[in-house]
């Protein structure tokens, strides 16, 4: 298993660059396909947009990637610190006929990953999880 770890003490949009490379890296490292690698950034970085903006709400507060291989998955591990959410029903995607901004982001997220969960018993904030077949 391979594992690494991003702390962001305070998130805000000029940290999306670093949270990008620091995927890439880690990604470029284990051999993962290109097409894959850009798909990924792209979710991981709109997860994060919606962080800042929906559970944040602009205020700037830590975040906690970590990234593990485990077996044929990629986890990607986002942690945040805002008010607690049980389900992904927050996650509603805007039906793809209703093209203005919002909800998009969410529909390419869950297309872009074979999985997508919450951790459970986190004492603080959420922790979303994504995981995508490596092989």
């Amino acid at each position: 298993m391979t594992k690494n770890i991003l702390e962001i003490k305070q998130l805000e949009p000029k940290n999306l660059k670093e949270i990008r490379d620091f995927l890439e890296n880690f990604l470029q490292q284990n051999n993962i396909r290109e097409d894959n690698i850009f798909i990924l950034k792209l979710a991981l970085d709109e997860v994060c947009q919606n962080v800042i903006r929906y559970s944040y709400k602009q205020e700037p507060l830590p975040l906690e990637i970590t990234l593990n291989i485990e077996k044929d998955n990629l986890v990607i591990s986002i942690r945040d610190f805002a008010k607690q959410k049980t389900t992904l029903e927050d996650f509603k995607p805007r039906d793809l006929d209703d093209i203005k901004a919002g909800g998009l982001g969410t529909t390419f997220i869950k297309n872009a990953v074979d999985e997508m969960y919450f951790s459970k018993n986190i004492e603080k904030g959420n922790c979303l999880n994504l995981i995508k077949k490596i092989t």
